[in-house]
């Protein structure tokens, strides 16, 4: 019975056979991804920034995160939340600009806001984005479901972590590069309620 235990092991550590998915809740947060008080960490797509070769301009407030020089630290612009209904949103600042003349598009994203809504978590943000040779879409809406791995609300203070996925609005204005259902990489939030 050992041996076959200590077999099995063996394949599965070599990949010749798949391990069983092991599903756990997401408690903890790394490090990198907690956020101050009052911003939102957000990279957008760090694949993004790769494939323009790092050509990404930040302004109006928003930085980068010193943990993760592709991951930018959004502040705080204003908030609605309203702490009864546990709805509301969470407004954020700056804006952040991928462009590379030869790689056939220019996006920019600024002024994010976490929206939640009877449990629902999105981010809205106003995008633009020029295809070359093609055409411009812009607009603001929820162009991210915000799958939620953690939140809290207690203690004054709000908080979430999870990744966000394209909705159907995001798959029109990323036109054919983003389509519904495609994952960003994870967003962390925290907002100290006054």
């Amino acid at each position: 019975m050992k041996l076959r235990v200590l077999l099995a092991a063996a394949a599965v550590t070599l990949g010749l056979i798949a391990a069983p998915a092991v599903t756990q809740h997401v408690t903890a947060k790394p490090v990198a991804d907690t956020p101050f008080a009052n911003t939102l960490i957000w990279p957008g797509r760090k694949s993004l920034t790769s494939y323009v070769d790092g050509n990404v301009t930040l302004s109006d407030g928003v930085y980068r995160n010193a943990n993760d020089k592709d991951s930018f630290i959004w502040p705080f612009a204003g908030s609605d939340y309203n702490e009864a209904t546990k709805t509301g949103s969470v407004n954020f600042k700056g804006k952040v600009d991928w462009n590379h003349v030869g790689h056939g598009f220019h996006l920019t994203i600024s002024n994010p806001t976490f929206k939640l809504t009877n449990g629902k978590a999105q981010l809205v943000a106003d995008v633009t984005l020029a295809v070359n040779g093609g055409e411009t879409t812009q607009g603001r809406d929820a162009y991210w479901d915000l799958e939620l791995a953690s939140t809290w609300d207690k203690d004054g203070e709000l908080g979430w972590y999870g990744t966000p996925k394209v909705t159907e609005a995001g798959a029109k204005v990323f036109q054919k590069w983003y389509g519904v259902g495609d994952a960003w990489d994870a967003a962390a939030g925290r907002y100290t309620k006054k």
